[in-house]
């Protein structure tokens, strides 16, 4: 099938760092296109095509700590509730052909999972928690 991986952190950092930077115009380039693009991943989604999480990190701005903010982005920007922001990480593993694996937290699955201080379904914002517990493969790696 078909999927979506807008990557909206990267523009929206470059929107909010770029500015009066060596990166400015791509700062002047993300404000020019900002508006169309949530506006045309929302028609994307409304469409039925899924989205999934993804980061372009590594480029200026967008360092891997941002990939969280992609969900607050998705409730705050185009519109999803909080179930469907966080279901792009399912959709992500859809993607990759390994749901049978990975994706959500089933038995026989991998348990790569987070614990957080909060619930992500009340407050998108949780999952930005610094010091969240890390599990890979059902063991504490942070």
């Amino acid at each position: 099938g078909t999927f979506v991986s807008p990557t909206l952190v990267a523009g929206a950092e470059i929107l909010k760092i770029g500015e009066g930077t060596a990166f400015s115009y791509q700062a002047d380039k993300a404000r020019e296109i900002w508006t169309d693009l949530l506006q045309n991943v929302a028609k994307i989604y409304q469409a039925g095509i899924p989205l999934t999480l993804a980061t372009d990190a590594g480029t200026p701005f967008n360092g891997f700590e941002l990939t969280a903010v992609e969900f607050q982005l998705f409730v705050e920007k185009i519109h999803l509730t909080l179930f469907q922001a966080l279901l792009t990480s399912y959709h992500s593993a859809q993607l990759m052909k390994i749901d049978q694996d990975y994706g959500s937290i089933e038995t026989g699955k991998v348990a790569d999972f987070l614990v957080l201080k909060g619930n992500p379904l009340e407050d998108v914002k949780v999952v930005q928690q610094v010091d969240k517990q890390v599990y890979k493969k059902g063991r504490r790696v942070f």
